[in-house]
């Protein structure tokens, strides 16, 4: 985390060093949190031949069983205002994002992960899903430049509209699959926390199944990406020491943030729902 604080630090001193030598520039301070909806898009997959599970099988269970996530995200921004049509702004995100992946009925004889006991009960109710979270989450620097939308062709009441467009490098500090169940129990419970993995199929490995013995290797995603991110700004005026902001973008990756059985990037939908105070 050292190397996070040292980004933000180093962010922050930049844009106030640059900002604050003229007095000019109007500045606002922002809180908000971003209820949001990510997906994901696939790109290399690497087939197990030798665990039974071809390129095309692999291709055509992920379509089908890969589903969205929602996560709820929050941040901080401060924005500098030199004229009422541009802006730029600089802030700090938490930002989860991820997808789901399910299965659902014949959980008899199954092993949900090979460091969790197999599902040995006979009961079958009339619902069994397992879903698996992939979540990456990361710390953001966001850098954004804003421009103004509305004007004589456009009136708002009490409301000034912005698009932006903006990058924000990140950190990650937490990657896990977490492990769901719906209509069942698995031994160690229905919300379990593991990794993800890739399989080495060794005559000597730790785990077996039907296909013989293998190892597995815990997957590591990169400790750094970066989002590229653009929508639009509602900022309402409330009163003149509060303004309220309503702020739909996306978020795009460009680097995979899953990088195990299959390569994916984790694209996001959000709203930014926050509060907005003038600085003088």
């Amino acid at each position: 985390m050292k190397l996070s604080k040292i980004l933000v630090v180093c962010a922050f001193s930049v844009v106030n060093i640059s900002f604050g030598q003229d007095l000019k520039w109007d500045r606002t301070f922002e809180l908000f949190v971003s209820p949001s909806i990510s997906t994901r898009i696939l790109g290399t997959i690497t087939p197990d031949i030798q665990g039974g599970f071809t390129l095309n099988q692999l291709t055509d269970s992920f379509s089908k069983a890969d589903v969205s996530s929602n996560f709820v995200n929050f941040g901080a921004n401060l924005v500098y205002r030199k004229t009422d049509r541009k802006a730029f702004s600089v802030g700090i995100s938490y930002l989860k994002t991820g997808f789901t992946r399910q299965k659902e009925g014949n959980m008899f004889n199954y092993s949900p992960h090979p460091e969790l006991l197999v599902y040995a009960n006979l009961s079958e109710g009339p619902i069994q899903i397992l879903n698996y979270q992939f979540n990456y989450s990361y710390l953001t620097v966001d850098l954004k430049y804003l421009g103004r939308i509305d004007g004589a062709s456009l009136i708002i009441n009490n409301t000034k509209l912005w698009y932006f467009v903006g990058v924000s490098p990140g950190i990650l500090f937490n990657s896990d699959v977490n492990i769901m169940t719906q209509g069942f129990t698995l031994a160690e419970g229905n919300n379990i926390s593991t990794y993800d993995y890739t399989v080495e199929h060794n005559s000597n490995g730790k785990y077996s199944d039907q296909n013989g013995r293998f190892d597995i290797k815990r997957v590591y995603p990169s400790k750094l990406n970066l989002f590229v991110n653009t929508g639009l700004r509602f900022d309402y005026t409330f009163g003149e020491t509060m303004h309220l902001l309503l702020q739909p973008k996306v978020n795009i990756p460009l680097l995979p943030s899953a990088g195990g059985v299959q390569v994916a990037w984790c694209p996001q939908a959000s709203i930014d729902i926050g509060i907005i105070w003038p600085l003088h």
